[in-house]
């Protein structure tokens, strides 16, 4: 019987290693593209990844510190609050048979933790959701998809608004909230105010809640005198 020449085997065994390797990949792409479009549905686009050439960022612009200050907070006091919960477990089981209680109150520690956790990823998640950036091409802009929790939506505007206004939240509770913050809810329309009975309206505007006087003025800086 002929053997191959060693070429012809080396060649043979190239093939089915490369082979391989591509059985390897396939699943590990399959998975990266999956996991990446989860992501980039729920998550803004890092704003780097979006940037025409030439094109610079002027103004960033995220709700108020404080709308997402409970969700760091419990993110970075994760492993004291986890320690702190199970001490509080186990003196509730101590007690639990101590004084023959139903010793499933042990489980509400836990739970509050949980529901902590929780809270606070929904605050982080919103924080990361609202956002606007100005640059010198456009306007960009990243926003909750209403009504369709967790999804995020991108809107890219070409040229400068004519309208940048504060006013304060509909809600009566959050304006005397934002009465001692200073954060304002930031009106941003592409057309001009519309006058009806002696008031000035913003229509179709695009509306960013709690957004601190600073960086309402560093905005108006860049539309209003550039």
């Amino acid at each position: 019987m002929l053997g191959l020449p060693p070429e012809a085997d080396d060649e043979s065994g190239a093939e089915d290693v490369e082979a391989q390797a591509t059985e390897r990949r396939v699943p590990v792409s399959l998975w990266s593209r999956l996991w990446n479009n989860l992501k980039t549905n729920v998550f803004p686009e890092e704003i780097s990844k979006r940037l025409l050439p030439n094109e610079v960022i002027q103004v960033e612009i995220q709700l108020a510190w404080y709308r997402h200050f409970f969700g760091r907070l419990v993110w970075r006091r994760i492993l004291p609050l986890s320690l702190l919960t199970m001490l509080m477990a186990g003196m509730v089981a101590v007690l639990a048979v101590v004084y023959r209680f139903a010793l499933t109150w042990v489980l509400l520690p836990p739970g509050l933790l949980l529901l902590l956790v929780v809270y606070g990823a929904y605050q982080q998640l919103e924080h990361a959701q609202w956002r606007m950036v100005k640059t010198n091409v456009r306007i960009i802009f990243t926003i909750p998809v209403p009504n369709q929790w967790p999804l995020v939506d991108t809107i890219d505007l070409r040229g400068t608004p004519a309208v940048v206004d504060t006013n304060w939240s509909p809600s009566p509770l959050w304006r005397l909230f934002q009465s001692f913050t200073g954060a304002r809810d930031l009106y941003i329309s592409m057309v001009p105010f519309q006058f009806e009975k002696g008031q000035a309206q913003v229509k179709g505007a695009l509306v960013i809640p709690d957004v601190m006087p600073e960086d309402v003025r560093h905005l108006k800086e860049h539309i209003f005198t550039k």
